[in-house]
């Protein structure tokens, strides 16, 4: 079956149409009084994502439903809805072994690694406020030139205090599931290990440290911010590297509804007969995630208010 589209009876959406691929099969129109579009968000669809977001799918880990193709935005938005910004994913820092790696992902991820310590390039070059969290982190690196050059860079301090302290840590999940983690004595000799160039590591590193002890890490470039997670100095070896990659769960943009999960018209007025829920919707998250809902209870809560809605519609 390919994408079903809202059917419109008198100006209102009372069910669907569909078709199908084969030939000898004819389209077909479920009547309904109303419509619930739950489809999942649209981080599946490597056209959409690379439209809206800019970013190469295939450089990115899946970690959420693949099945999320878009189908429910395409039908709203095709009926006039309203869209939230489509630009920003829900998601997490991940090793880069996830690509060949299943034991690697969806945990353990590394946001406890990169957010404490540093965030570099292959060019030992920080790109990215990492106190800003994971999911900020995640949708900087993968809008990167190379979304695969990026590395967590740690100290021992780091390794074996935040390192432990996720629910699934990094410390000792990675190692257990066979990720890499590259240990060295010095940076010069972490960086030989990986190919980071090696003064630039350094130098990173020591200004990083410098400004740390003199609180001025907001005067760094980019700026380090100390809320919501504070940063730890990287100066007690051994210390670590550990390659990432940006690790997209779901969508945070999709179609704006209304307290009853009604699908909002670009007119700003609701579309009849049209709902939708759970990570297919947009709006209350926002940005790259400071408000952070999550798409079940997205689903979940939703859900309910559209079926409350469509229950006293149909009692009218």
């Amino acid at each position: 079956m390919h994408q079903a589209a809202g059917k419109r009876l008198d100006g209102e959406v009372a069910g669907i149409a569909n078709g199908t691929f084969q030939p000898s099969c004819t389209d077909q129109a479920i009547h309904a009084r109303a419509v619930v579009l739950a489809d999942g968000g649209y981080q599946g669809n490597p056209a959409l994502v690379r439209e809206h977001m800019g970013i190469d799918l295939a450089r990115v880990k899946t970690r959420g439903a693949g099945t999320g193709v878009g189908d429910g935005l395409r039908m709203a938005q095709a009926l006039g809805a309203q869209l939230s910004e489509l630009k920003y994913f829900y998601g997490h820092m991940l090793s880069r072994d996830s690509f060949g790696n299943d034991k690697v992902w969806p945990y353990p991820q590394l946001d406890e690694l990169g957010t404490v310590g540093v965030v570099v390039n292959d060019a030992g070059e920080r790109f990215v406020d990492e106190g800003q969290g994971g999911v900020f982190v995640a949708n900087t690196i993968a809008r990167l030139e190379d979304p695969l050059s990026a590395w967590a860079i740690l100290d021992d301090a780091i390794w074996e205090g935040p390192g432990r302290a996720a629910r699934i840590p990094a410390n000792p999940q990675l190692a257990n599931a066979g990720g890499t983690i590259v240990k060295a004595g010095t940076l010069g000799e972490l960086a030989a290990k990986t190919g980071i160039a090696g003064a630039r590591l350094q130098a990173t590193v020591d200004d990083y440290n410098r400004a740390l002890a003199a609180g001025t890490a907001g005067n760094l470039a980019p700026p380090r911010s100390a809320h919501p997670i504070v940063p730890w100095p990287i100066a007690r070896p051994p210390y670590f590297a550990v390659p990432l990659c940006a690790g997209m769960t779901y969508t945070f943009g999709g179609i704006f509804t209304d307290g009853d999960g009604r699908v909002m018209s670009r007119r700003g007025a609701p579309i009849e007969g049209l709902y939708a829920a759970g990570a297919t919707t947009g709006g209350l998250e926002g940005g790259t995630g400071g408000g952070y809902v999550g798409g079940l209870i997205k689903g979940i809560s939703f859900g309910m208010l559209a079926a409350e809605h469509i229950a006293r519609s149909l009692k009218a």
